[in-house]
C-alpha cells in the first residue's frame, strides 16, 4: 500500500467520523460502556473468588470438654481430628490456660467477672 493511499483512507475516516457524529459517539459509547460493564463483573468475580479463598483458611471448629474429661480421651480425640485430612493443625488448651487467655483479653475491666474461677 502507498503512502498516499494510507493517507486518503486516514483522511476520509476523519471526514466521516466528523460527518457522522452522532452515530460515532453512539459506537464509542456503547462499547465503553461494554467494557465498563465486563470490567466490573470481571473485577467483583476475582474479589468474590478471593474472599472465599481467604473464608475457607481460616475456618476453625473448637471443642469443648467436660472438666472432669481424662488425658486419654482427650489424647484419643486430639488423634481422631488430626487423622482427618482436611485438619491442618490441633491446639489443646487446658483451662487454666484459657482463663489466663480470658483475663489478658478482659483487662482490667473483667477483672470482677472471673473473681469466682480461681481454684
Amino acid at each position: 500500500m502507498k503512502i498516499s493511499t494510507g493517507l486518503r483512507h486516514v483522511r476520509e475516516g476523519t471526514k466521516n467520523v466528523v460527518r457522522n457524529g452522532w452515530m460515532t459517539f453512539a459506537s464509542v459509547s456503547s462499547i465503553s460502556i461494554s467494557l465498563f460493564i465486563l470490567g466490573l463483573f470481571l473485577l467483583l468475580s476475582l474479589n468474590v473468588n478471593y474472599m472465599a479463598d481467604q473464608i475457607e483458611k481460616q475456618v476453625e471448629i473448637r471443642v469443648y470438654l467436660e472438666v472432669d474429661t481424662g488425658d486419654d480421651v482427650i489424647q484419643q480425640l486430639q488423634d481422631k481430628i488430626q487423622a482427618m485430612p482436611q485438619v491442618a493443625s490441633i491446639k489443646f488448651v487446658s483451662k487454666e490456660e484459657g482463663l489466663k487467655y480470658l483475663r489478658e483479653r478482659l483487662g482490667e475491666s473483667g477483672k470482677d467477672l472471673l473473681q469466682g474461677f480461681d481454684g
